[in-house]
């Protein structure tokens, strides 16, 4: 069953996402490894999500305010329940003396205690393994975080063996950072300067560190592979969950 929620802000009924990691859309409850915050745990890949952004209003949703109207018994179950228990205990007083029924937690005999502890597990039960929260807990601290320098890196690596310069003899115009612009004729372009003849007034050369980023990266490798690795970086981190900017 869906996992469904109520947001805070807009009030609209919300279905929590499927798994950002994996795809994954069945999830168990339980907490974050690391501040311990209650959490829907994916069940594939065991990654923890203590919030949601709405997909309505982009307001941050906590994993507590959603449920499969499974994880918890209504009202309704908890009377029936407590009126079971309550008889159930009402008659066997009567049957059995209550130091019998309720025995002291140290009344079990030592060796009946080391049996116990060894017994295997009869048919059709699942023996419980103490450390199994714990390597659950153990996967998602250990899942990496995103190495955001190194990923800008790669991206500007590629987008500079990707840039394509305009061809000589081309109308352009020029914008520097002193505010001037000008027109001409591209007669030559290399890794650090522009030759543009310019008619009545002759041939000049600029150099690239004169250019604005916004028209220097028309002309110049660096410029467009730091434009356009910087450009896809923000969109990656925008799309990171639990980004309130989504």
């Amino acid at each position: 069953m869906a996992l469904t929620g109520i947001c805070p802000r807009c009030e609209k009924k919300i279905l929590f996402p499927e798994c950002p990691n994996c795809g994954g859309t069945v999830y168990g409850g339980g907490e974050e490894a690391d501040n311990h915050l209650p959490a829907w745990i994916c069940l594939k890949c065991h990654i923890a999500q203590t919030h949601i952004t709405c997909p309505i209003c982009s307001a941050l949703i906590s994993a507590e305010r959603f449920s499969d109207k499974r994880s918890f018994p209504g009202c309704m179950g908890l009377i029936i329940w407590s009126g079971l228990i309550a008889l159930a205990i009402s008659v066997l007083g009567f049957v059995l003396p209550l130091d019998k029924f309720f025995a002291p937690a140290d009344s079990t005999p030592p060796e009946a205690a080391k049996s116990n502890s060894s017994a295997k597990p009869g048919k059709g039960q699942k023996q419980r393994h103490i450390g199994d929260s714990a390597r659950t807990r153990e996967k998602v601290v250990l899942q990496p975080a995103i190495d955001w320098d190194s990923r800008y890196r790669l991206l500007y690596g590629q987008y500079l063996t990707q840039f394509h310069p305009p061809p000589a003899g081309q109308r352009i115009t020029i914008a520097l950072k002193s505010g001037n612009r000008m027109e001409g004729t591209l007669r030559a372009l290399d890794g650090e300067n522009l030759t543009l003849e310019l008619g009545t007034v002759g041939v000049i050369t600029v150099g690239a560190d004169q250019f604005t980023m916004e028209n220097g990266r028309t002309f110049f490798a660096r410029y467009s592979a730091e434009f356009l690795a910087r450009q896809q970086v923000q969109r990656e981190q925008q799309a990171q969950p639990g980004n309130p900017s989504r």
